[in-house]
């Protein structure tokens, strides 16, 4: 039996933790306050009402028969769910058209953030705590984290994290993930005291030729019992090059254009939340489900490995898990 630490509890460093855990020691170490990763929701109040919001992934898609496997128990037990929501394609001239999806959609419930915490659950994470550097040392690989205390005795190290800070903390694997893209992202979050003010024809738009990138009426996905609320998340490409720029200025032009493209007024918003995402979807990815050390006791998984959603989150983990369990 090995002894392993993963860094980062997203739906990959979860999935590999799961399937090592009969066989190894696992230890996990997140540096956010619960796990989840980009599957993340963030919750607010004001005035009495709780609003919450899935202010990452939007929904996800089941395409291979192993994440159909993975994830039928959670459907059955209702932790996962179809969202039967009207999508349309929003133009930046202000015009719409019903955008008809190739096959169904789903979310975690009451939040997205449920699913992996149903998956971790039985795991040993170690919240907020933050891998700032790791040495090898005579007895394993060394973690040393950002108050400066060590964990210790790791006979393998695996990143779950976006792949610039997986190059950061593996220098070895620099030079095999230079060629990884990922774009950065930023997300508006608005809830109003009633659902007057949403769209009341669909729940989704994909929004081409603007700041914006999709709009979610996220109060219309199955099990939310929260207040109307709506998520505008920025076009990934506009998104990238101003991730440094002023929060304010950029909050401000995705409200303009909110009120621009549907008519919706986010001052009339009785909360508003932002968030930046630095490495919010990938461009250009790895071309290979993980990276792994020759020595095979350093390895990084993540979506970007194989393509920039959820499924592919799952599939890095799995297939890393596979490799290392074959020994």
């Amino acid at each position: 039996m090995a002894r392993w630490a993963i860094i980062g509890s997203g739906l990959a460093g979860v999935t590999l933790a799961s399937r090592l855990a009969p066989f190894h020691e696992v230890v996990v170490f997140e540096k956010s306050h619960g796990s989840a990763g980009r599957m993340s929701t963030r919750r607010r109040s004001v005035d009495d009402q709780d609003f919450a919001f899935d202010h990452g992934a939007q929904y996800f898609t089941i395409k291979g028969s192993g994440f159909q496997a993975a994830i039928q128990p959670y459907l059955d037990q209702g932790v996962v769910q179809p969202w039967a929501a009207r999508f349309i394609t929003l133009h930046g001239d202000g015009s719409s058209e019903d955008r008809p999806l190739p096959s169904p959609v789903y979310v975690a419930c009451p939040s997205m953030t449920a699913l992996v915490k149903a998956m971790a659950e039985g795991l040993t994470i170690h919240h907020q705590v933050e891998i700032k550097r790791l040495d090898r040392g005579d007895h394993g690989w060394q973690l040393t984290d950002q108050h400066g205390e060590i964990h210790g005795g790791f006979d393998g190290v695996v990143t779950a994290i976006p792949a610039p800070q997986a190059s950061n903390l593996l220098p070895m694997a620099a030079t095999d993930l230079a060629p990884v893209k990922m774009l950065g992202c930023f997300t508006l979050m608005l809830g109003f005291e009633d659902d007057s003010v949403l769209p009341p024809d669909w729940q989704a738009a994909r929004v081409e030729d603007s700041p914006i990138g999709f709009i979610a009426v996220n109060s219309s996905k199955p099990g939310r019992n929260s207040g109307a609320s709506l998520v505008v998340q920025a076009n990934n490409d506009w998104a990238d090059p101003r991730v440094d720029d002023d929060p304010e200025a950029i909050e401000a032009i995705l409200r303009g254009e909110l009120h621009r493209l549907t008519g919706i007024d986010a001052d009339v918003a009785c909360l508003s939340s932002f968030h930046r995402w630095r490495y919010g979807a990938t461009r250009t990815p790895l071309g290979q489900p993980f990276w792994r050390s020759p020595e095979g006791d350093l390895a990084a998984i993540g979506d970007w490995c194989i393509k920039g959603r959820v499924e592919a989150a799952f599939e890095s983990g799995k297939a890393l898990a596979e490799a290392i369990l074959k020994g």
